[in-house]
């Protein structure tokens, strides 16, 4: 696939006309078209083979009225997966927070759990979305898939966080964050992807609750190092 050509100046992000007003509406609707657009042919084509040109003629427009929205197609992506994204961190955050007023293994289960549910029914949502961003931040890098790996590095960010925060409270057992945080992505990113190719692995909830029942035998403080 070559390269778009250079990009034409882009329209102030500010447009002419009071909020709600006609032009605002014109300007949401054709946004809206465009994401549409964008997510069509992403999910058709993957990131690779997907071009500005190919999304703007699929919302029918010119090209050069794509960039009136977006700067690239690496600008597209991130506001497509906006959505996805921001949920899923917020779910990291309110797991952090209670880890942080946990006090017992029935706790620690409980945040984790809450935690599983919430990203189980965030990627049940909207499946052909999570499917591409499991297919394309494998790839190699590239401009398009900039905002992709940038969400894989916050979600592996995290998720080293929450697990620090567990062996700080001493509520799991004391090791590398690092690689325990990253073990778990693996696992969870394995379930979705057999969940995905309809594999025997049962209801997404029951699976769920089996990994995090799992993870937690497996990091477990130990009775004689849980706190009070």
């Amino acid at each position: 696939m070559q390269p778009d050509a250079p990009n034409p100046p882009r329209l102030p992000p500010t447009r002419p006309g009071p909020a709600g007003g006609k032009r605002d509406r014109n300007r949401r609707q054709r946004t809206r078209a465009l994401l549409e657009a964008g997510r069509q042919v992403l999910l058709e084509r993957g990131i690779e083979r997907s071009s500005v040109e190919a999304v703007a003629r699929r919302a029918g427009m010119a090209k050069a009225g794509f960039y009136r929205y977006f700067r690239d197609l690496a600008e597209l992506v991130r506001a497509l997966f906006e959505p996805v994204a921001t949920a899923t961190l917020d779910a990291f955050e309110r797991a952090a927070r209670a880890l942080d007023a946990a006090r017992d293994t029935a706790s620690v289960t409980a945040a984790y759990l809450q935690l599983g549910l919430e990203l189980a029914a965030i990627f049940e949502r909207d499946a052909a979305l999570v499917q591409l961003y499991l297919q394309e931040r494998r790839c190699p890098p590239t401009p398009a898939r900039t905002p992709l790996l940038a969400l894989s590095d916050r979600i592996t960010t995290a998720a080293v966080e929450l697990s620090r925060r567990a062996m700080d409270h001493g509520l799991l057992r004391r090791d590398n964050p690092e690689v325990t945080a990253r073990v778990v992505i693996g696992a969870v990113e394995r379930l979705l992807e057999a969940h995905f190719r309809d594999e025997p692995i049962g209801p997404p909830t029951e699976a769920t609750r089996s990994l995090v029942r799992l993870v937690l035998e497996g990091l477990g403080a130990g009775p004689d190092r849980r706190p009070d």
